[in-house]
């Protein structure tokens, strides 16, 4: 039988594509055993890479309210907002080269002021949760027996910034970094760890900035510190990895969470909890998010409108270290330093109530 010259073409193309195919199928087959194989950090950055909340640079955009199946945990008419949209990279819809970019002041709250503060969950995992029912979970931790510190403060992101006082928009170039530590989030861990010490509790705060050399293996060398610090203080039993976030619209337009608490303007908090989806080896992340829940029910009760949902994400951030270990995300870029310093001494004060609960 004679097969003519394009026949033979299309076999080849035809082969090829079915060769394509399976490579791409074997590729996708790969990646869970590619992120159990990577150290917890490069699980959780490639993890984040693929799932959008990371940039190829590492950088981390706005989260995204999903609903976990099943459950309710978005209010029946949660407020419209930018932010349910998509996440925004940082140079989407910017004005041209020179122009100076504003901020928009939000409540991220899910809950209008005035309103009963509910226990939201911003879900970005798979895994169908009710906050609620963590409430009546067995607290996972207990005060340590004799001396020594009790709280470690850190910062994996520690370059992370905020505006100036009294600024209201910002250079297009603004990279929202600084190693200066009294203008970076460092600044802020400060005014956390001083709240407590304020009322008895011994703190260590650790002010390194674990992403200043290399942001890539900023919570690879974060875990390495908190091991560290726990081996040396075997009395620590709670730890903040205390951050800054970023939260763009999908048009490019920076938004700062902001609410008013006894007078005073302050930046909005986020509790994240990392769970093991991601592949890291983090089987009892259901315990920190007991501690998150608790906490939350606190800040809400103190401070209405100052937390916004507690964030579940695929990634651990480091929390397997610790049953009491939580990623507190204190502002955005858009707020300001003084703004981030009186959130952090109110969230401080309602961590002083939670800890004086499970002290006793």
């Amino acid at each position: 039988m004679h097969i003519t010259k394009r026949k033979k073409q299309a076999i080849k193309n035809i082969v090829a594509a079915l060769l394509s195919l399976l490579l791409l199928f074997s590729a996708l087959r790969l990646i869970p055993a590619l992120l159990r194989a990577l150290p917890d950090s490069g699980a959780d950055y490639l993890t984040g890479v693929l799932n959008g909340a990371l940039g190829l640079d590492g950088r981390r955009y706005a989260y995204l309210p999903v609903q976990t199946p099943g459950i309710t945990t978005t209010p029946d008419s949660a407020p419209e907002r930018e932010e349910s949209g998509a996440a925004a990279r940082d140079d989407a819809g910017l004005p041209d080269e020179g122009d100076k970019l504003t901020v928009q002041p939000v409540n991220l709250c899910w809950y209008e002021p005035g309103d009963t503060p509910a226990l939201y969950l911003h879900n970005s995992t798979d895994y169908s949760i009710d906050l609620n029912a963590y409430l009546s979970r067995t607290y996972p931790v207990r005060a340590a027996d004799g001396s020594g510190p009790q709280v470690l403060i850190l910062h994996t992101h520690g370059t992370e910034s905020y505006l100036p006082d009294g600024a209201d928009s910002y250079d297009e170039d603004e990279s929202f970094r600084s190693e200066n530590t009294e203008e970076n989030v460092v600044a802020v861990g400060r005014v956390f760890a001083d709240t407590l010490r304020g009322a008895g509790i011994s703190v260590v705060h650790d002010e390194t900035m674990y992403d200043r050399d290399d942001f890539n293996a900023a919570y690879t060398s974060s875990r390495a510190a908190v091991y560290a610090w726990l081996e040396k203080y075997p009395s620590i039993r709670y730890v903040f990895d205390l951050h800054r976030d970023s939260v763009f619209t999908a048009d490019g337009e920076n938004q700062k969470p902001v609410t008013e608490i006894n007078g005073e303007t302050a930046a909005q908090i986020m509790l994240v909890v990392g769970t093991d989806q991601g592949g890291a080896i983090h089987p009892n992340w259901k315990q920190n998010l007991t501690v998150a829940a608790a906490y939350q029910q606190i800040l809400n009760t103190d401070y209405p409108t100052l937390a916004r949902p507690v964030c579940l994400r695929t990634a651990s951030f480091n929390q397997q270290c610790l049953p009491g270990m939580l990623l507190l995300e204190i502002g955005a870029c858009g707020n300001t330093l003084t703004e981030a310093k009186r959130a952090a001494r109110l969230a401080a004060l309602s961590f002083i109530s939670l800890y004086n609960a499970s002290a006793s």
